[in-house]
């Protein structure tokens, strides 16, 4: 099975709105605190002192085949709906859900693409204590190797989801792991949007783009395309 949104259950149906605060720090300014944000990022994470980090912006289409597009697009909209939502980023979903819409016709989807060069990744051998995680699933702290390092609270992350009308955000990293011959490769989506309900099910806010794993010990909301 490929990859496919995954919403954790709602099990006691808590109300969570599109106010983020992390999201919010960044509306006001949201191309220069994504390209400010993402250089940082890039700067702390530099492995050479003898060559300088090299950051592209690109865009380039995505064929919707390999992000799941159905399963974000039942989750964008039945946030639309969602009690939990206001009339301000109501429409700021349906504006999402119509470029959802015209991707599925068109079989891609243009997106926003940041690389960088001589730097050392993104880890995912420590697990919970490693960058991987720190970047793609922790709320309010980030993991830095030296006390220098800029952006300590975990804030930053959040420029990328203000800068989008689907509060959706693919990451990608690759890494060395003990050589420079065992490369490791890590890919994930992350989707903020609000508490919602897909038929009588109820689901939380945030959902990740993963390869659901062969045994389900809790029922989780995963839509494949």
């Amino acid at each position: 099975m490929g990859y496919c949104w995954r919403f954790a259950p709602n099990t006691a149906e808590e109300s969570e709105g599109p106010n983020n605060a992390g999201i919010s720090t960044f509306t006001n300014d949201r191309a220069g605190g994504l390209v400010r944000e993402f250089l940082q990022n890039s700067i702390d994470a530099r492995a050479s002192k003898e060559c300088p980090v090299e950051v592209w912006f690109s865009v380039e289409e995505i064929p919707v085949s390999d992000i799941d597009i159905e399963g974000l697009r039942k989750s964008l909209k039945a946030s639309c709906e969602s009690p939990d939502n206001d009339e301000r980023h109501k429409k700021q979903f349906e504006r999402g859900a119509r470029v959802l819409d015209r991707a599925a016709q068109e079989g891609f989807i243009a997106a926003l693409v940041v690389t960088d060069s001589n730097t050392i990744g993104a880890s995912d051998e420590k697990g919970r204590e490693d960058k991987w995680h720190s970047l793609t699933k922790t709320v309010g702290k980030s993991h830095k190797d030296t006390q220098d390092s800029g952006g300590s609270f975990g804030i930053g992350k959040h420029a990328a989801f203000a800068a989008a009308d689907l509060r959706t955000v693919l990451y990608s990293t690759a890494y060395y792991r003990n050589s420079s011959e065992d490369l490791q490769r890590r890919f994930t989506g992350k989707s903020i949007l609000v508490s919602h309900k897909l038929g009588e099910d109820a689901f939380r806010a945030t959902g990740y783009l993963e390869s659901p794993p062969p045994v389900l010990d809790v029922k989780y909301h995963y839509i494949s395309g």
